[in-house]
């Protein structure tokens, strides 16, 4: 007896997503690992017709919706019937394309417990010597993203609201008015 594969639709945005994701690697990386990223996508897409549970349930974000991450892509979804509806893909989360490449540098860092001294990242530049002078950012963005790339924002957001009670202070001392 064969089981019967779920349908997989797209969301009315999430096509508009995945061009733009693969637009935007493109235009950072090359088309082929673009091209290589979102058929890894694609493909963890379709693993929801055999096994459309396998995601992770995310009741937090609305009833019924799950989750499936491809590399650092989140792939959210519902089960409808006989039909897994693919969602886009949340956008703003980050609109600076360094917060990837220091993410990345900082997963090197931890894998090989040493500072890398030549950028294992570009083809023009392979064997040029390197500094990577935000190591410190770069490993804890790194180990904010092993939970997720809301994770790093989160990290962010306290980091500027401690930053801002620092400023602030600092302004009440220069004043001279520390009565709270």
């Amino acid at each position: 007896m064969t089981e019967k594969k779920l349908a997989i639709e797209f969301a009315p945005n999430a096509e508009t997503n995945l061009g733009e994701i693969e637009d935007f690697i493109e235009k950072e990386s090359g088309s082929e690992i673009a091209v290589r990223v979102i058929d890894e996508i694609l493909k963890v897409c379709g693993s929801l017709q055999t096994m459309p549970r396998i995601g992770r349930a995310r009741e937090d974000i609305s009833p019924g919706v799950r989750s499936i991450t491809s590399g650092d892509f989140v792939i959210y979804y519902r089960i409808k019937a006989r039909l897994a509806v693919l969602w886009p893909l949340p956008k703003g989360l980050f609109k600076e394309s360094d917060t990837y490449w220091l993410i990345e540098v900082g997963r090197n860092i931890l894998h090989h417990f040493a500072l890398p001294t030549t950028d294992p990242y570009s083809f023009a530049s392979l064997h040029t010597p390197w500094i990577v002078y935000q190591w410190l950012t770069e490993v804890v963005l790194a180990l904010a993203n092993t939970f997720a790339l809301k994770g790093v924002a989160i990290l962010g957001e306290v980091s500027l609201g401690l930053l801002l009670c620092v400023l602030i202070f600092r302004r009440m001392i220069k004043l001279g008015d520390l009565s709270l």
